[in-house]
């Protein structure tokens, strides 16, 4: 199933649109881009916040913190136990920003999608990837090939 949320914040991160290849041929410019959902535990504001971050259509290893998940917001709440796992997504972007409203530019939309909809296989390695907490603190990002191959069950 497919969630969908707003991205809180992006006033304080502001973006230069031509980062994200937006398809300008429309009424409204919009694109859809592979995103990551971060845990950020050393925020001052709050320890379990997660930092929005879409990945760069052009430089792969480049990518653009836009916001954070809302506090109220599901997937604030879902992801909430999430400490060191980054967790795929995309963001869709509408550049409102293009357009007036009683003569001035509307700020841009950001949108999380995230779609946990997982064959069986993928739920067993995302259950144990996101909750077993002895996998959080020993396996990081880089280091989850090493998980695999000492855990080829999964």
């Amino acid at each position: 199933m497919k969630k969908v949320e707003k991205v809180v914040g992006t006033s304080f991160y502001k973006q230069d649109l031509m980062d994200f290849n937006l398809d300008f041929t429309l009424d409204l410019p919009e694109t859809t881009l592979d995103a990551f959902i971060v845990p950020e535990p050393s925020n001052s504001f709050d320890q379990n916040a997660k930092r929005v971050e879409v990945v760069s259509p052009f430089y792969p290893d480049v990518r653009h913190h836009i916001g954070y998940l809302g506090k109220d917001s599901v997937l604030y709440n879902t992801t909430k136990s999430y400490t060191v796992t980054e967790i795929p997504c995309q963001v869709n972007i509408k550049a409102w920003s293009t357009q007036t409203k009683k003569g001035k530019p509307m700020n841009d939309s950001y949108k999380v999608i995230l779609d946990d909809t997982h064959s069986e296989a993928e739920a067993k390695i995302l259950k144990r990837l996101y909750h077993d907490e002895f996998i959080k603190s020993l396996y990081h990002g880089e280091r989850m090939n090493e998980f695999y191959e000492v855990n080829p069950q999964y």
